[in-house]
């Protein structure tokens, strides 16, 4: 069992963390909905990620215009010292995976298109005890780094 952080705006109740939550739960990992609707959100959500210290963490980049507060938050977590698997996903992160994935080495990858199933495959690989790129590259939906730093695609979903 993993446990997850499924960071995201929460103005709305964020349905895509949701479905994710969901799939999680059905394949017997837990997860938390880790609100992040502004500037003032940053340092609790901060806070509250670290310390439930889950095996991954999810950021939705769904917005354009939000992703610097998102990556800047990644930034954050590993400058805070976490250590596990940090994903992102979302709409933007699906449309510039390759360049997020270069640009920002603290995430160890992006989920793209929709990212149930993809996500889902990603915490029972770590779960599993083996996060690394070797053994991601089967799932599909997913953007990572080869062993020279180079992003690129796991494919699309079947």
């Amino acid at each position: 069992m993993t446990h997850v952080a499924l960071v995201g705006p929460e103005i709305e109740e964020n349905l895509s963390l949701r479905y994710i939550a969901a799939m999680l739960t059905r394949s017997g990992h837990t997860s938390d909905i880790v609100p992040f609707n502004g500037p003032s959100d940053f340092a609790p959500a901060l806070a509250q990620v670290l310390a439930a210290k889950p095996s991954v963490v999810g950021v939705s980049l769904a917005f354009q215009w939000r992703a610097n507060d998102f990556l800047a938050f990644v930034v954050a977590l590993r400058e805070g010292g976490f250590t596990g698997h940090i994903t992102a996903g979302g709409h933007f992160g699906t449309f510039a995976a390759r360049e997020i994935m270069t640009d920002f080495p603290e995430l160890d990858s992006v989920c793209v298109q929709e990212a149930e199933d993809t996500f889902t495959a990603l915490a029972e690989a770590v779960s599993a005890g083996d996060g690394s790129t070797k053994s991601l590259e089967h799932i599909p939906g997913l953007w990572l780094r080869d062993a020279n730093g180079v992003a690129f695609s796991t494919g699309s979903h079947g």
